[in-house]
C-alpha cells in the first residue's frame, strides 16, 4: 500500500541543485588590483571575512550587480525557453540573498531557498582596463550538507 497526497505538485521539466553567487563587477586599475593580493586572470577563493572585507573596499566605486551561479545561469536559460524549472539551493540572511530570491521568481523558477544565518556567496569580479578579469570569490555552499532540523540555525523559505 502506498500513501499518497491529496496536494498536486506542479509538474516539473527540470530540478536544479546548485549555488548562486551575486557577482558584483568592478573596472580597477594595476595598482588596485594588485592591492587585493591577486595575480591578474587569478580566482581566489576566500572566507566570508575575507570577502567582506573585499566587498567594503569597493563600495564606493562604481559596479554592476547581477545573479549568477553557473547552475542558477543553466536554469535561467532552460526557464527562458519554456521550460518548468525549480531551484533548490541556500543562499544567506541578506539583501543579496532576496535579490537571489526575487530574481528566480521574475524568471518564473520555482525557488526552494534554505536561508542560512551568513553572507550570501558573492564572486567580485575585478576587471582591469585591458579587459582581463581576475575573481575573489566566496562560495557559500552547505547545500550538500544542511540539515532544516528545528532548532538549527537553517530556516527554510
Amino acid at each position: 500500500m502506498y500513501l499518497t497526497s491529496s496536494i498536486k505538485a506542479p509538474k516539473l521539466d527540470v530540478f536544479a541543485l546548485g549555488s548562486p553567487l551575486i557577482d558584483i563587477t568592478v573596472n580597477v586599475d594595476e595598482s588596485q588590483l594588485s592591492s587585493f593580493g591577486i595575480a591578474k586572470g587569478e580566482q581566489l577563493f576566500v572566507d566570508e571575512d575575507v570577502a567582506k572585507a573585499a566587498l567594503q573596499r569597493v563600495d564606493a566605486l562604481d559596479k554592476r550587480v547581477g545573479v549568477g551561479g553557473c547552475v542558477r545561469n543553466a536554469i535561467q536559460g532552460l526557464s527562458l525557453f519554456g521550460e518548468r524549472a525549480a531551484f533548490f539551493s541556500t543562499v544567506g540572511s541578506d539583501e543579496h540573498g532576496e535579490l537571489i530570491r526575487r530574481n528566480l521568481q521574475a524568471n518564473h523558477i520555482q525557488e526552494r531557498l534554505f536561508v542560512k544565518q551568513s553572507m550570501t556567496g558573492v564572486c567580485l569580479v575585478l576587471v582591469t582596463p585591458d579587459g582581463e578579469r581576475s575573481m575573489v570569490t566566496f562560495e557559500f555552499n552547505v547545500i550538500l550538507s544542511c540539515s532544516p532540523i528545528p532548532g538549527s540555525n537553517y530556516r527554510y523559505h
